[in-house]
């Protein structure tokens, strides 16, 4: 029988893309689990509105399209413990359409509830985020980068294989 040879491919570069922040909305949520009352939780979200601005070449089809993000924070209380037991931060995937793109990520709470505050004052006009290959639409989130105009410019400048908007 012979053997199977192994795939030393090495895995494909992420995508990215960079979005303009147009706006954001913001909502929180609190639950009890069960009829005791002994468990509660709760979740906040910024819902965050952009266009894309510059995208992977291999994905151009999506410039200038919105892309909504959802940064969540989440909390889980409970009788038994002394102190709230806070989610770890996780990416979920990347979803890149034709009529829908966005993301959605956990946060730790410091940043979470930072971000309102920075977007407000100008310090946070742009997201990066870096994603593999889309597959059927979806790709696995690798990053975000949130930042301001400034380092956007450097980063457009710095990396050639995006391809980016007329008029950023």
């Amino acid at each position: 029988m012979a053997k199977r040879a192994r795939n030393n491919a090495l895995p494909p570069e992420p995508r990215e893309l960079i979005v303009k922040i147009d706006g954001y909305e913001q909502t929180y949520y609190i639950s009890e689990h069960g009829l005791d009352g002994r468990a509660t939780s709760d979740e906040a979200l910024i819902d965050v509105q952009g266009r894309i601005i510059a995208i992977s070449k291999k994905l151009k089809q999506h410039l200038n399209e919105r892309l909504d993000v959802s940064f969540a924070c989440a909390t889980s209380y409970s009788e038994n413990e002394r102190t709230p037991v806070s989610d770890k931060p996780f990416l979920l995937p990347m979803n890149l359409r034709k009529d829908h793109r966005s993301f959605m990520t956990y946060l730790p709470a410091a940043a979470f509830w930072s971000i309102p505050e920075m977007i407000d004052a100008g310090r946070l006009t742009h997201i990066e985020a870096r994603f593999s290959p889309p597959q059927y639409g979806s790709g696995n989130l690798v990053s975000v980068y949130l930042m301001p105009e400034s380092k956007c410019q450097a980063l457009i400048q710095e990396r050639a294989d995006l391809a980016v908007q007329s008029a950023i």
